[in-house]
């Protein structure tokens, strides 16, 4: 497609959809729009905003991928306990 893959995440509910990216991807479970307890879209966009506000104050461009590596793992976990209680 040509784009930078520094400055791309490719969010899916499938994790095959991104296996040729992996490091862009960030995979989240099904999202239902009907479902008031269905938090999977806010619990993504506090995992983005997070890495907004990392890299906002960098001067110079910003590989996405390490940071969003760092960022998953934090992410993940949180699902986890989230799922958990």
């Amino acid at each position: 497609m040509g784009r930078d893959l520094s400055k791309v995440l490719i969010v899916d509910n499938i994790e095959d959809n991104f296996q040729a990216q992996k490091d862009n991807g960030i995979q989240i479970r099904d999202w239902r729009g009907d479902d008031p307890q269905d938090r999977a879209l806010q619990e993504l966009s506090e995992l983005l905003q997070n890495m907004v506000e990392q890299t906002q104050y960098q001067l110079t461009d910003v590989d996405l991928r390490p940071v969003l590596k760092r960022h998953l793992k934090v992410y993940k976990q949180k699902i986890r306990n989230l799922r958990s209680s």
